[in-house]
């Protein structure tokens, strides 16, 4: 076995505790040498009723080579769910900006792989798991479009706009993107009111360039398409923002609020 996991030992699941379950088939292939081998050597220099007890524990214990397969398959299916989980328990950080894009890349994900397993021979049941975790995820995702906030949080998020809803390989037959703008401009208007001076202010500086996305779920569930042009003396604060001329650092991608203490229209 491989010396950089030495000292690791098998973690067993918790129905509920989250990601428990990856966790434990994680560590599982991690260890699989050593798992095998004990597994092989339980009736080792055993003999009588201990031998068969031990051998009945062998059989039950057994992975096939298939079996390994599936694991690590298991694996790749669930890993998403778990960063995703990691990115709405953050704290100090707004996450309702994350739902809809973390729900419509685990509906992506998901369909994926149940495409995947409708396509070859499912001994262990994986489609019929597949498509009622499809179901449901789909089920909260017209639950969580009934309301708006997650759809304020989500374009109020400097990486997404409007330009994230625009997208038809992710938004397709949807009208999100005339329902967001609809808010926003909403939004602006009773701001405004409030506000003594709404007129725009023209940038001195210009924010890094947006770095590549490497990690996180919500990192990768989230795509830019920005135009960057400059915005005319008539243009609404909502249009310079939408237009895409700040654009957004990596470091302000995890946290928005650093975005928005930073670019004061």
């Amino acid at each position: 076995m491989c010396m950089r996991y030495k000292g690791l030992v098998p973690i067993r699941s918790m129905p509920i505790r989250w990601n428990t379950t990856p966790a434990e088939i994680d560590r599982a292939t991690k260890l699989k040498p050593a798992i095998n081998q004990w597994v092989d050597q339980l009736d080792a220099r055993l003999t009588g009723k201990k031998k068969r007890a031990a051998i009945r524990k062998k059989k039950k214990l057994s992975l096939s080579v298939s079996d390994w397969e599936f694991l690590e398959r298991l694996s790749s299916i669930l890993v998403l769910f778990y960063t995703s989980t990691l990115d709405l328990s953050r704290k100090h950080v707004p996450t309702i900006c994350y739902t809809l894009p973390l729900y419509k890349q685990l509906e992506l994900h998901t369909d994926t792989y149940c495409r995947q397993a409708s396509e070859e021979t499912d001994i262990h049941g994986l489609e019929n798991a597949l498509t009622a975790g499809l179901d449901k995820l789909r089920i909260h995702m017209e639950k969580a479009l009934v309301s708006d906030y997650p759809l304020l949080g989500a374009v109020l998020h400097p990486r997404m706009r409007v330009s994230y809803f625009e997208d038809e390989s992710l938004w397709s037959n949807t009208n999100l993107a005339a329902r967001v703008r609809i808010l926003l401009d909403h939004m602006y208007q009773v701001y405004s009111e409030d506000s003594m001076d709404s007129s725009p202010i023209t940038p001195t500086t210009t924010a890094d360039p947006i770095s590549p996305v490497k990690c996180s779920a919500f990192k990768s569930a989230v795509k830019m398409h920005m135009q960057k042009t400059g915005p005319s003396a008539s243009q609404k604060e909502v249009d310079i923002y939408l237009s895409g001329l700040y654009p957004c650092t990596t470091e302000q991608e995890d946290n928005p609020l650093i975005w928005w203490k930073v670019c004061i229209f």
